[in-house]
Formats: structure tokens, sequence, C-alpha cells
């Protein structure tokens, strides 16, 4: 099972982290989540990596893998935080660099089977994935509903 995180960049999360930490745990025990994916951009993407990093220590068979918008122009850019397992460029195909995150969010979406969000406010990319992921029945767990 492939996890991914979407939520603001501009909101503190910190007071999240034991309830995600929890989610994080049976998501991996009880329903064989083993491969997390993040943006990397923005306050909620760092405050799942780093969750999720914590749980890696205690499960340390899951998979953090970094998915870019932007194809890197130097190597070490593929991974910017030494505690994902990986990285990716998706084909989302070359193009309008404004639109880069948005098809990056889609195929984040479409290549997950649960979507764990931080969303406050009905507007930004964070929301459109999201609305995105239940478009296609994707379920959805909103940490701040």
């Amino acid at each position: 099972m492939t996890v991914a995180f979407f939520g603001h960049r501009d909101r503190d999360y910190s007071k999240y982290y034991d309830q995600l930490f929890e989610i994080v745990v049976d998501l991996i025990d009880n329903h064989g989540a083993d491969k997390f994916l993040f943006g990397g951009y923005g306050q909620f993407d760092f405050f799942s990596a780093r969750t999720v990093y914590e749980v890696k220590k205690v499960r340390p068979h899951i998979k953090m893998t970094k998915v870019l918008a932007y194809y890197p122009v130097k190597a070490e850019n593929f991974y910017l935080w030494k505690g994902y397992d990986d990285s990716v460029y998706p084909p989302i195909g070359e193009g309008t660099p404004r639109f880069a995150i948005v098809r990056r969010n889609r195929w984040i979406v479409e290549n997950s089977d649960f979507i764990i969000s931080g969303i406050k406010r009905e507007c930004g990319g964070a929301y459109t994935a999201v609305r995105y992921a239940k478009k296609l029945k994707k379920p959805v767990l909103n940490l701040c509903e």
C-alpha cells in the first residue's frame, strides 16, 4: 500500500504529531502500507516526512520517496534531505513550470492507495490534490477535521 501526504505549506502541524505517528503505524501494521510519497515543499510535507522518518526507526522496512516536480539540474537535488530513501521524477512531461507541481500532485494521487491530508481551507494545490483524490474515490484522512 502506498500512502501520500498533502497539506498547506504555511501552517504549524506539530500538534498533530502523535496522531499522525499512530495513524502511520496502524497503516503499516494493519493495512500493509510500506511506501510513503512526499512532495517536499512546505510545512505539511516536512512535518509528515519527519514523522514518518521517526516511524521508520521502529518499522525500518518502509520506504520514503520524495516525488520531484522539476527535473533536478544537480544529482544532489534528488534528495535535499537525507531522510528520504530515494526520489523520483515522474513522467509528467516537460512544459510550463507553473503547472509542474499540479501535474506532480496528480501523479502522486494516481499512484497512491491512501491520502493523509492537513487541509484547513478550500484553496491551493493541496486542496486541489485532495479533491482529485476524492474524485478518484481514494480514501482520504484529514488530520485537521
